[in-house]
């Protein structure tokens, strides 16, 4: 094997790695929206642990991406969980299916459009799954808000009936004035 496959295959889970070996899948590396620089790999997130600024803003970036994308909690998580995968395996799944989520079943996944199957095997539990695009596009969309690299939308929030939506409302655009970190910038995909 090359390097840069043993790289790429070092970010994939023990079970899918040997499906993959298995099935002698061709892996090429994704490029985050035509860049050359992958826009959050592993080495960018290992940044992520030395100022603890980026996941500050968490619950209200969260708010938002459960507000615009309709979803719960439970399966952002799920999500956000399974993305940095690429591959996986039912053994995978039932990591995180087996701590009181709701969504317990793949098959209920694959039916709200948030995972599909990668590769079919014998049944469901040889079967190669991966994130779909709109869960790719849900876990960028949470990256690129929580490094500040795109201003956290106040559009859901003002004119509120609620008083809480309001002052979520003026904390974000008091943050999204805010000179970044620099310890958030380096996750920047578009540098400045």
């Amino acid at each position: 094997m090359t390097k840069k496959k043993d790289l790429l295959l070092d970010k994939v889970p023990k079970a899918a790695k040997e499906r993959l070996l298995k099935d002698k899948t061709k892996l090429v590396e994704a490029h985050y929206k035509g860049n050359d620089k992958e826009a959050y790999s592993r080495m960018q997130f290992s940044r992520l642990y030395k100022g603890y600024d980026y996941l500050e803003n968490f619950m209200l970036v969260r708010g938002y991406i459960q507000h615009k994308y309709n979803i719960q909690i439970q399966l952002l998580e799920q999500i956000l969980y399974l993305a940095p995968k690429n591959f996986f395996c039912m053994e995978d799944f039932w990591e995180i299916s087996s701590l009181h989520y709701t969504y317990k079943k793949i098959d209920t996944l694959i039916k709200l459009g948030y995972v599909s199957i990668a590769s079919k095997g014998e049944n469901k539990q040889k079967h190669l799954y991966t994130v779909t695009a709109k869960s790719r596009n849900i876990c960028q969309e949470m990256h690129e808000m929580l490094s500040g690299e795109t201003p956290i939308p106040t559009t859901s929030l003002t004119n509120s009936e609620y008083k809480t939506d309001n002052l979520k409302a003026k904390i974000i655009q008091k943050l999204n004035v805010k000179e970044k970190p620099k310890t958030v910038k380096l996750l920047w995909a578009r540098k400045i």
